[in-house]
């Protein structure tokens, strides 16, 4: 058993044990504003006070959320096939899964607008600059760490350390109890709750704590509450996969030596075990009298995904023409048949390009494919042959014609899509990721959400020109915005803020007044009447993700509440590979 299983694992049992405790209303900071600073394996980092959108990649983050009531909006979670662990109820049910804990999925990071990200240095460490740019992020040093102190951590970083140590307290005193009225020092312990629903299977996961006297806790369905621990538990030799009890549908039992105890008897259809003996399971762990109702029940249901309801599919196309509409982009005419499909939903929305290697696209990403599959399909492949997504904002998208418009910003030091772009001849072929215009879902890939704000301020550098463009173009009459982008040539930015009356327009030319310094000075100016404004202000930022995090710092400085803030890193300044 691993240090890191252990952690989840007790963590878990820290819900379970307190699942009684959670309607009870806790120390929860009300008060929205303000910031605090913690220490995290990065160093000190300031966060909300009070965060309500938190996403954790963790799952000894996830568990200790939701022990405290405070469930996260998103979790990186073990396997996206079996999602969100069941134990953690009605309260994990309402999770956003956000890609694996070894893989988090950026894009639906941010889709989630949190104001907290919690994650790991050892595992995410070279996604840190990026998630920092979506949210203030905070690292916990290593998953292998005594899980109790991880625990610390989160209440820590959420501001609720004393919750959390009222917590820690709750789990050693209930695990005291258990070894004290069952005799377990030397033994194996098993705490078994009920499944919340039938077919649901028992899992037959057993893992190893570390409290003395519980060597070993299982923790299939949360509900665990106060156990009914009557009775004599008879003595056995060790637990394993084939010997343990199975309890009552209603009434939770902990088995010593793979026996269960509890009263009131068995459910109907669930057999009953007599003391000292186990019930009959399946390898999985399951009563066998209940396993084919199982499968036939996850059949019916079939799997469940996070991308399942992308409209997103592949779109085959081939470069028409290319051009320079100003001094830094590349403008590529992309069509093709497929593309009449190809839905506008225009503002910021974020289709994917699929960069080709030099040997082109493999034959297993074929035009069609939905997003969840083209995505499973494109980790499988072998690094020199994967195609590179990167993503972009349409300047056009034009059904009738079948074509896609996209303008390619030129990096200096160019990545894979600036060369390919740079480099791109008519004829070339190109594979597009965007919404299928017969799946709907309008919104989706859309970010601009101001709500009922008609006073907005967007920033950003070209980068950012194609989506500030898309988003003046639908703003409605009646908005102000005040707009501030910074170029290398002011040409790349002629004509943004077209004929609406109610935009204005600052272009920052480097070398010279940066982004930041523009930011600073709107924010001295502006930011407490804007922050004062409430739901009727909303800011769009994006540029360069280490950039972008110190722009949405100065905005929750100046009182601006997260959720009016969207800030997210467009590219990142960092030495690149090679150009292929």
């Amino acid at each position: 058993m691993t240090p890191s299983r252990a952690a989840v694992a007790l963590a878990a049992l820290l819900t379970l044990l307190l699942a009684a405790c959670s309607s009870t209303p806790g120390a929860d900071p009300t008060d929205d504003g303000g910031t605090r600073t913690v220490a995290t394996a990065r160093g000190e980092v300031t966060v909300p006070a009070a965060p309500r959108r938190v996403v954790v990649l963790e799952p000894v983050q996830l568990d200790t959320t939701v022990a405290l009531d405070s469930p996260p909006v998103g979790a990186a979670v073990l396997s996206e096939g079996t999602g969100v662990p069941a134990y953690l109820g009605d309260a994990g049910a309402r999770v956003t899964v956000v890609g694996t804990v070894a893989e988090p999925d950026l894009e639906r990071i941010a889709a989630q607008r949190p104001d907290l990200i919690l994650g790991t240095e050892s595992r995410h460490a070279a996604l840190y600059d990026r998630l920092a740019a979506i949210a203030p992020t905070a690292f916990m040093a290593s998953q292998a760490d005594p899980w109790q102190d991880n625990v610390r951590f989160v209440g820590r970083v959420l501001g609720r350390e004393a919750d959390t140590d009222e917590l820690l307290t709750r789990y050693r005193d209930r695990c005291a109890e258990v070894a004290r009225t069952h005799d377990t020092a030397g033994r194996t312990a098993q705490m078994i709750p009920p499944p919340r629903r039938p077919p649901d299977p028992l899992r037959a996961d057993v893992v190893r704590g570390r409290h003395p006297g519980v060597r070993r806790v299982h923790h299939p369905a949360p509900g665990l509450g106060e156990l009914d621990l009557g009775g004599p538990v008879p003595r056995a030799g060790p637990a394993g996969p084939r010997r343990r009890g199975v309890p009552d549908r209603d009434r939770p039992g902990v088995a010593v030596g793979g026996a269960a105890r509890r009263r009131g008897g068995a459910r109907a259809g669930l057999p009953a075990a007599a003391p000292g003996r186990p019930v009959g399971l399946d390898h999985r762990g399951r009563s066998a009298r209940r396993a084919e109702g199982a499968r036939r029940h996850r059949a019916d249901a079939g799997p469940v995904s996070p991308l399942a309801g992308s409209p997103n599919v592949l779109f085959a196309a081939r470069v028409l023409a290319v051009g320079v509409p100003s001094p830094g982009f590349r403008r590529l005419v992309l069509g093709g048949p497929e593309l009449s499909r190809f839905a506008p939903h225009g503002r910021d929305q974020r289709i994917k390009l699929l960069v080709p290697t030099e040997v082109g696209y493999p034959a297993s990403l074929a035009s069609g494919l939905p997003e969840r599959e083209w995505r499973a399909r494109l980790r499988e492949l072998p690094a020199d042959t994967r195609p590179v997504p990167r993503s972009y904002t349409p300047v056009a998208v034009r059904p009738g014609r079948g074509e896609v418009e996209l303008d390619v910003f030129c990096h200096a030091r160019p990545g894979p899509a600036s060369a390919w772009a740079a480099a791109a001849r008519p004829g070339a072929a190109v594979l597009l990721s965007g919404p299928d215009v017969r799946r709907g879902n309008p919104d989706h890939g859309v970010q601009w959400d101001p709500g009922p704000a008609t006073e907005v301020l967007i920033t950003g550098d070209e980068t950012a020109l194609p989506a500030v463009r898309g988003i003046l173009a639908a703003l409605p009459p009646h908005h102000r915005a005040r707009v501030l982008v910074e170029v290398g040539d002011p040409a790349d930015a002629v004509g943004l803020a077209g004929a609406h009356p109610g935009v204005t327009v600052e272009v920052c030319r480097r070398p010279g007044r940066s982004l930041l310094e523009a930011v600073t000075d709107w924010v001295g100016t502006h930011g407490a009447a804007a922050a004062r404004l409430g739901d009727r202000f909303y800011t769009w930022n994006a540029t360069e993700s280490t950039r972008v995090a110190r722009v949405r710092g100065l905005l929750h400085e100046a009182g601006v509440a997260p959720d009016r803030v969207h800030a997210q890193g467009y590219w990142h300044d960092r030495p690149r590979p090679a150009a292929r």
